[in-house]
């Protein structure tokens, strides 16, 4: 999750009695305060950044909680209500979103701790970006009590020129062993490294395949860093998407999705979402998976609302 385009997130929602019928099944808000668990097999975590852009951010939690989903995510939750030229997310807004998210009995799914598009200070792929990214562990360290969040997304950056794939790679177990120690500390959530495709979205990127992400967290060797699966991502990469969902599933602490090509709802390009929703259910998850997509036909209510049905639809099996 560039990290993108996604990066003006925020989210909330809230549990509402039912909505229209998919199939014959008739999909109600959860019951279980802020589990994020409805009636559908999976806890589908919707990304506010990219539905309901035409209103205010709460009122996007609304329209999200008004579809039956009962959890977001935000990518840009460091970012929410940050004063102008602070290096410091700003934290009292972000307890206030909180309150928001339990009055409303939603769960927080992951936001991003590094997401640097570019050249910038913080790739833990070269020695002089780990103290920016400890830094921003740190400070999603301070979030996580304020949402009750359990996951953010943590990325490695691009490859630098002059280090070998060997010398990058253990740059971050580097880093990551060091971001492990502070989260297991402080109780902070568990950072989920996210391999990107370079085809399509992010040239240059150094963790781009499974088994390469499997090889840093088996080195990190903490319970508190894992992968994040985004299955758009990985179809782009690797293909093989149930095989490898199961052969890493130990390892993997979150899944994302859109469709390819476009990156959008369930329905509109090649991956068949049924079967992959199906298997993920099947291996016995538990956690949130997150749509960070953009709906095929915008932002828009009408857009958003056709986006999430699909979503649904997917669901059904």
């Amino acid at each position: 999750m560039d990290r993108r385009h996604f990066l003006q997130a925020v989210a909330v929602g809230s549990a509402v009695a039912s909505t229209p019928l998919i199939s014959g099944k008739t999909v109600h808000a959860q019951t279980t305060e802020g589990s994020g668990k409805t009636d559908l097999h999976l806890r589908y975590a919707i990304n506010v950044g990219t539905h309901f852009t035409n209103h205010s951010m709460l009122d996007r939690l609304e329209k999200v909680a008004q579809q039956g989903f009962a959890a977001v995510e935000n990518n840009g939750l460091p970012d929410f209500e940050r004063k102008p030229g602070s290096s410091e997310p700003n934290y009292d807004a972000i307890a206030r979103y909180g309150e928001k998210l339990k009055q409303l009995g939603m769960a927080q799914a992951t936001w991003v701790t590094n997401g640097c598009a570019g050249r910038c200070n913080c790739h833990i792929t070269e020695p002089a970006g780990h103290a920016e990214f400890l830094k921003r562990v740190e400070q999603s360290t301070r979030i996580s009590p304020l949402v009750a969040g359990t996951i953010s997304t943590v990325t490695s950056g691009i490859e630098v020129a002059g280090l070998s794939h060997d010398e990058m790679t253990k740059n971050v177990v580097e880093a990551l062993k060091r971001a492990a120690d502070i989260v297991e500390k402080s109780g902070g959530p568990v950072l989920v490294l996210e391999p990107l495709n370079v085809l399509v979205d992010h040239p240059g990127y150094h963790v781009v395949k499974s088994d390469h992400a499997a090889q840093i967290i088996d080195a990190v060797g903490s319970s508190k860093v894992k992968i994040l699966f985004d299955i758009y991502h990985q179809q782009i990469s690797e293909g093989n998407l149930i095989g490898n969902l199961r052969k890493y599933y130990d390892k993997i602490g979150y899944f994302q999705f859109g469709d390819h090509p476009g990156r959008h709802e369930p329905f509109t390009g090649e991956i068949n979402y049924t079967n992959v929703f199906k298997a993920i259910y099947q291996m016995g998850y538990q956690g949130m998976v997150g749509g960070e997509y953009s709906p095929a036909g915008g932002g828009n209510d009408e857009a958003s609302v056709a986006s999430l049905q699909a979503v649904k639809k997917a669901d059904v099996w």
